[in-house]
């Protein structure tokens, strides 16, 4: 059996962004020693007192933050892991849904640990793990996606093509303005967004506006016109939208448990778009995976090595047509006599 090297180099990063998802979310978890520790005091930055979580690799940060940094370390360990193990286990059969499938379990762990790399949490002991898992998985997910490009000659036809670019530009302004009110509306009062604390950026805002937003508007516009490029970046989009349902209600529930609240309008405004965004969009990703998986969707016939072709033009005048009366002579004369 033949071996691509371009699987075995996905299959490498891949495992190399897995065994780092695994230790990550562990020790966001379940608090392993480490030799930076946190008291549960208080400070003031931005004119806005705020207590510390104070407890495991989180403890610089503040509740909400740690809170839901766990939600997505439980999403990770319990829920993606274990997927993305399902699909590399049959990650070379033919086709495309696989790959991309595999192509959206790559996003999200380069979306989580980009995250956490970039400033969503504080500064902790993992910080190097962060960046070589987005790495790695940012090295797998393009291998993937190649996979997936040359199995898609074109867009199967009982894609519902029309819906799925109609949802990703919907999600993808129901996103902005999620985001963009509370931004707007602190710069209009002069004061900081919610929950900015001791942390400088807000880089869930910055990688949800400045890269889902218009990936999520490019892939609506080349579905539209029915491009295959289209659907190599609505399904990775179309896997993290489905995961926001688990990873909303594991930080939602780890927040409460430490001792926050939420208003009416939080829970029905950005928490319940985005679960109804979620449902929404796994209902449109197991759609896609049944149609990529039909029978006769896969790459164009490629002649095996050593073997021509031959074209018509270049075919015995018998392999083409069937002989005419003038070549055969014999019939011609019984049928006289």
């Amino acid at each position: 059996m033949r071996i691509e090297p371009e699987a075995v180099a996905m299959w490498l990063f891949a495992g190399a962004a897995f065994l780092g998802a695994a230790t990550a979310s562990i020790i966001g978890l379940f608090g392993l020693p480490l030799p930076w520790q946190a008291t549960t005091g208080g400070a003031a930055v931005w004119t806005e007192a705020f207590t510390l979580h104070g407890r495991g690799l989180y403890d610089l940060d503040i509740p909400f933050t740690a809170g839901g940094a766990q939600g997505a370390d439980i999403v990770t360990l319990f829920i993606v892991l274990p997927l993305a193990a399902l699909v590399l286990a049959r990650v070379r059969a033919p086709g495309a849904a696989r790959p991309l499938l595999f192509a959206g379990v790559m996003a999200w762990l380069i979306y989580v640990y980009a995250s956490q790399a970039l400033g969503t949490v504080v500064y902790n002991e993992l910080f190097l793990l962060y960046v070589a898992i987005m790495a790695s998985a940012g090295l797998a997910f393009a291998l993937a996606l190649a996979r997936a490009g040359r199995a898609l000659p074109e867009l199967p036809a009982a894609l519902p093509t029309r819906t799925l670019a109609l949802f990703l530009v919907v999600s993808g302004l129901v996103t902005a303005v999620v985001w963009l009110l509370p931004l707007v509306g602190a710069i209009r009062a002069g004061t900081p967004p919610p929950y900015m604390a001791h942390y400088t950026a807000r880089v869930t805002d910055a990688l949800d506006i400045g890269v889902i937003l218009p990936a999520c508007l490019a892939a609506g516009l080349l579905l539209w016109r029915r491009a295959p490029a289209g659907l190599l970046i609505a399904v990775p989009l179309l896997s993290l939208e489905a995961l926001l349902l688990p990873m909303i209600g594991m930080q939602s529930m780890r927040q409460i448990q430490l001792g926050l609240s939420f208003t009416p309008g939080e829970l029905i405004g950005p928490i319940g778009g985005f679960v109804l965004i979620s449902g929404l969009a796994t209902l449109l990703l197991l759609r896609t995976i049944r149609a990529l998986a039909a029978p006769g969707l896969g790459p164009p016939h490629r002649p095996r090595a050593g073997h021509r072709a031959t074209p018509a033009s270049a075919a015995p005048a018998s392999a083409i047509a069937p002989p005419s009366q003038a070549d055969r002579p014999g019939r011609i004369e019984k049928m006289n006599r």
